[in-house]
């Protein structure tokens, strides 16, 4: 029972080692990272990536305010998710290094996941806001555009 807690635990730190190598906004899939593949296309559909919003500019008629507005929250964003990223692989790090012992602590490397996790949530819902605001950035019309053209690829 102890050695399978024990590949769990690894199979959760590799998970999450994987999951948080990308944390800028344009280098994310649409949705939040990491989530199952049957929710991520339910979230897709409902908000839009900054990199197809500056794709398509012109086609969406985006105003400069609007431009602006979006700039403004990527850069945000990006601050506060590469800050988060650096957290995170430091705390990756730490439970890395509980796990190279020979026997390793369950208390110890639950509560050094838990904070991983934390980190991870706190990026997730980063990106998810990113996306939000990005939408509530556009009007209706340029929503249904954008939503168009992504059907297109």
């Amino acid at each position: 029972m102890r050695m399978n807690h024990f590949y769990f635990v690894i199979a959760i730190a590799m998970a999450l080692t994987a999951c948080g190598r990308s944390s800028l906004p344009g280098d994310t899939p649409v949705g939040p990272p990491g989530a199952a593949a049957g929710s991520n296309n339910e979230i897709e559909r409902h908000v839009f990536a900054p990199e197809l919003v500056m794709a398509h500019q012109a086609e969406i008629a985006l105003s400069p305010e609007q431009r602006e507005s979006i700039v403004k929250e990527i850069d945000r964003s990006q601050a506060e998710l590469n800050r988060l990223q650096w957290d995170m692989s430091a705390e990756v790090e730490k439970l890395a290094k509980l796990l190279e012992a020979e026997r390793a602590s369950e208390a110890d490397v639950t509560a050094a996941a838990g904070r991983v996790m934390v980190l991870e949530n706190q990026i997730k819902s980063g990106h998810l806001l990113l996306l939000v605001r990005i939408k509530n950035t556009l009007t209706a019309e340029q929503q249904k555009k954008l939503t168009e053209l992504r059907a297109r690829g």
